[in-house]
């Protein structure tokens, strides 16, 4: 296993080699004879990353809402990252995070919307949430073949212009508090935010998991994605049963299992360790593939062990 790169530290070709693994997996055989069905009848070509919207449509609150939100998520970006390195022939390819407290505009060394990576945004005048520019806004070769229902658009879809930073998650005013948390999760344990502010603060500040998802997760989100005023249409990334059409979704979860990361190791520091079998192994990486050396030529970040993110 191999280090996951902060998008900020790649180079030109690592960037182009993850790009074309992406474009690779959308031209590789399905595995899912479900999902397969499921692009056939929305008019496309069965494919394997195709698989990975379709996995994530149908597993709904299964993966969401709940206790299994880190895990479930973190076994999904990693048999992502098997089957890149599969159909690149490259066994050192990970997926990069973006953290967004740091890169929040398109002037940020690590802003991953550019040509040459993950592709701009819709367009504010004419109002579209179609995306125009990069590898992703071609429909001949990134088909949108899991749709929401009526929705009939083709193309990528993110917000309507570049959204403005204010509304992303904040190293000291979001993440450093949730750091702080003591528990992953508590009851109740399954459901929505509740939709009382006061009720929804106390929950979230309760639990790691909630806060990660609710304040964390969800609202860059949406970010992304854009929704128009009547909430019937917006970008991909909104809607989490279309989420996974925009690979932008795995540089974000990326970043959130990163955090997760930090915040499991700094439970560790105050000595709530897991026993043997519950031992959670750090993502996308063994402690042998993360020598000194490897981080030197990889420009990987381990995260600290002090108790702040990077």
């Amino acid at each position: 296993m191999e280090c996951r790169t902060n998008v900020k530290d790649l180079t030109a070709a690592e960037k182009s080699a993850y790009v074309n693994a992406l474009l690779a997996l959308k031209t590789a055989p399905s595995l899912i004879p479900a999902a397969a069905t499921a692009v056939t009848n929305g008019g496309g070509t069965p494919n394997r990353y195709d698989d990975y919207v379709y996995m994530h449509n149908v597993v709904g609150t299964g993966a969401h809402r709940g206790s299994a939100f880190g895990p479930w998520h973190r076994e999904f970006l990693r048999q992502l990252e098997l089957d890149l390195r599969a159909v690149s022939g490259n066994p050192h390819l990970s997926i990069p995070y973006w953290d967004w407290t740091v890169d929040r505009t398109p002037v940020s060394a690590g802003w991953p919307f550019t040509n040459d990576f993950m592709g701009g945004f819709g367009t504010a005048s004419p109002a579209s949430f179609l995306i125009t520019s990069g590898p992703f806004s071609n429909p001949a070769t990134w088909r949108i073949n899991i749709r929401r229902a009526g929705d009939g658009d083709l193309t990528l879809k993110r917000s309507q212009g570049v959204p403005g930073p204010g509304t992303l998650p904040t190293r000291t005013g979001t993440v450093l508090p949730g750091l702080g948390i003591g528990i992953w999760d508590v009851s109740p344990y399954n459901g929505n935010p509740p939709s009382d502010p006061a009720t929804r603060t106390a929950q979230a500040n309760a639990a790691f998991r909630k806060y990660l998802e609710w304040l964390l997760h969800d609202g860059t989100h949406v970010w992304i994605g854009g929704i128009n005023a009547a909430q019937t249409d917006g970008g991909h990334m909104t809607f989490p049963s279309v989420a996974v059409n925009d690979p932008i979704f795995f540089l974000h979860h990326g970043n959130l299992d990163r955090l997760w990361d930090v915040w499991t190791r700094r439970q560790a520091r105050w000595g709530a360790r897991p026993c043997r079998r519950e031992r959670i192994s750090r993502p996308g990486r063994t402690s042998s593939s993360c020598s000194s050396a490897t981080r030197r030529a990889s420009r990987c970040r381990r995260p600290r062990r002090a108790t702040t993110p990077r």
